[in-house]
């Protein structure tokens, strides 16, 4: 963003959200940059054939060994299930879609699209929300400035 920022010569002080900035270039969020890597790398492992060390690494599980303490750490198949979740792919036909390159291609950017849109509505929505409350629940007060100017200004008390 702040390379974005600084080719488009917007500073800190212009008050420019992200997604204002996001939506003046055209370019989606990290997030789906990154949905976008890890499910097409997904779809490219799929599509190779059985016995390739990257296949055999990713639908295989250890049978020996020990975790540490703690929360497991997450692996790359359970956050590609979680952004599979995320942009509503249908699981259950995803052997299917992943088998032809420019079906998955064309599905993966059509759901990116909508997930993106509903994303951006998303933030859009609780910043008005944020802002709509912010001004809604402070009451305004009256202080005069001084005893000869005789005028009231509005003052927000915090």
């Amino acid at each position: 963003m702040r390379s974005i920022r600084r080719i488009l010569d917007i500073t800190w002080q212009d008050k420019v959200t992200n997604a204002k900035v996001l939506s003046r270039t055209g370019l989606p969020r990290m997030h789906t940059l990154l949905r976008q890597l890890r499910l097409s790398w997904l779809g490219h492992v799929h599509r190779k054939e059985d016995g390739r060390i990257p296949k055999d690494i990713l639908n295989e599980e250890l049978t020996s060994g020990r975790r540490t303490t703690g929360r497991p750490q997450l692996r790359f198949k359970d956050i590609c299930k979680r952004d599979i979740g995320a942009l509503e792919i249908n699981v259950n036909s995803l052997k299917y879609l992943v088998a032809d390159r420019t079906i998955w291609r064309s599905i993966l950017n059509q759901h990116l699209n909508t997930g993106e849109e509903n994303l951006m509505k998303a933030v859009a929505a609780k910043r008005a929300r944020r802002k709509g409350r912010n001004n809604s629940n402070r009451p305004e007060t009256f202080h005069r400035c001084e005893p000869l100017c005789k005028t009231t200004a509005p003052h927000w008390s915090l």
